[in-house]
């Protein structure tokens, strides 16, 4: 224990009841599949023995995917619900689920695949760039037998909630501060791609924009950003 006194319990299963040197810690089986009769019940351990630690959540946190159409055959929330080949299964709530599927002959790292499971050629596959690479966050996927347009797809798997933006890493920010001229994600994500128009092909630039209703003039608003000067001479 932590605060170094005495350990007053002695409750412990089978011949842990006996406390020698090399078992001076607790641990407690929390596992109902592994071995039933063992669930809940407290047993001494060596010290430096790895242990997961258990909790208990009153309410499931839903991570979201983006990206993929209206019409898409996957879920599109998802609760991370077990330990599959050591990282987590995202589960989602009807037909779908994420999984890891270790090192192959077509990825020596692995990958993550997202599985529709009334149809198994449903599915979409997420090729990991390192071995602690998790689906999280804006991730290149190829889709494949959906109903939306199959092939490489960008999809966010995300925590952030509405008038949340999500950065590349699937941490979040406020929708405000994206494209601010400041950086909020950790991995400046928030600043790429800002183009604050997006003209058509067709745009007239020597054309004044529309009048507005009931009015024979044309507003023009001019906004100017006077940034530092180091030096300023009129004569030049």
């Amino acid at each position: 224990m932590s605060h170094r006194k005495n350990l007053t319990y002695d409750n412990f299963f089978g011949s842990s009841k006996c406390i020698n040197k090399h078992e001076q810690c607790s641990s407690i089986y929390t596992s109902y599949t592994d071995v039933p009769k063992w669930y809940a019940l407290w047993t001494s351990a060596p010290c430096n023995s790895l242990r997961c630690t258990a909790c208990q959540q009153s309410i499931l946190n839903f991570l979201h995917i983006r990206g993929l159409c209206s019409r898409t055959q996957f879920d599109l929330e998802y609760y991370i619900k077990d330990i599959k080949n050591n990282k987590p299964l995202f589960t989602g709530h009807r037909y779908s689920f994420i999984e890891f599927i270790p090192e192959s002959v077509n990825s020596s790292l692995g990958f993550w695949q997202l599985t529709f499971t009334i149809n198994n050629n449903t599915k979409g596959v997420m090729k990991m760039l390192d071995k602690k690479d998790y689906p999280i966050g804006k991730k290149n996927w190829i889709i494949e037998g959906d109903y939306c347009t199959p092939g490489l797809t960008t999809l966010a798997l995300t925590s952030c909630s509405n008038g949340q933006y999500t950065c590349n890493d699937g941490s979040c920010i406020d929708i405000s501060y994206r494209c601010d001229m400041e950086v909020h994600c950790r991995d400046e994500s928030d600043e790429e791609n800002c183009q604050t128009l997006l003209l058509p092909a067709k745009y007239l630039n020597n054309i004044p924009p529309p009048k507005t209703e009931g009015n024979d003039t044309v507003t023009i608003s001019i906004n100017i950003v006077l940034g530092p000067i180091k030096s300023f001479n009129i004569m030049d």
